[in-house]
């Protein structure tokens, strides 16, 4: 049994919880904004100082764990094979990406629990907000870059310091030869450059 300490503790936080959100709904309501909302058809930006946008919160999840299941998404274009205010089975995303069904619901999964896609009802995905955010080309185009090129250079950074702590050379890094091909892919006109 919980003691009365405890109890007291959930329910000050509860009553935290609730001046917040009549707090948040005060400022929304002086600003004439929209209620915020995970739904695909959902506000596209909401004030700076009450929420994240799709954008800035895919810059708050994409840390190195969820940046696996990011890159999946963007590189075989989930986002482009679910319907518009519509939903796909995940036997009809694995036909349509190529995956194995168990590979998809993994992915989809891990996706959902940033609250990238939704699973209105069992393997069945459907879009949010920021799912339907990365439909657009030039996003997903700029994701595919951080976690295809970016990525894997970031992690060797370290390593290039280690091995020519004083150095300043190109070809003087770990694998110089990566370096060289990210730069030229790099110089490339893409689509992933139009967000700047």
């Amino acid at each position: 049994m919980a003691s009365n300490k405890t109890t007291l503790r959930i329910v000050e936080v509860a009553a935290q919880i609730s001046t917040s959100v009549t707090q948040l709904q005060e400022k929304l309501s002086a600003q004439g904004a929209p209620t915020p909302s995970f739904a695909e058809d959902g506000p596209e930006l909401l004030p700076d100082d009450i929420l994240l946008d799709p954008l800035l919160l895919l810059f708050k999840i994409a840390s190195i764990s969820n940046l696996v299941g990011i890159d999946a998404v963007a590189r075989y274009h989930i986002p482009d094979i679910i319907p518009a205010n519509g939903q796909i089975t995940f036997n009809e995303m694995a036909e349509n990406t190529g995956l194995q069904k168990n590979t998809v619901r993994r992915i989809l999964r891990h996706a959902m629990s940033m609250r990238i896609f939704k699973e209105p009802e069992p393997e069945v995905v459907a879009h949010t907000k920021i799912s339907k955010f990365l439909t657009i080309l030039y996003i997903n185009g700029w994701v595919e870059f951080e976690s295809r090129d970016t990525w894997p250079a970031t992690t060797r950074i370290v390593d290039a310091i280690q091995k020519g702590p004083n150095s300043e050379q190109v070809n003087q890094t770990v694998d110089s030869r990566k370096a060289q091909e990210v730069a030229l892919q790099a110089l490339r006109p893409s689509q992933e450059l139009q967000i700047f």
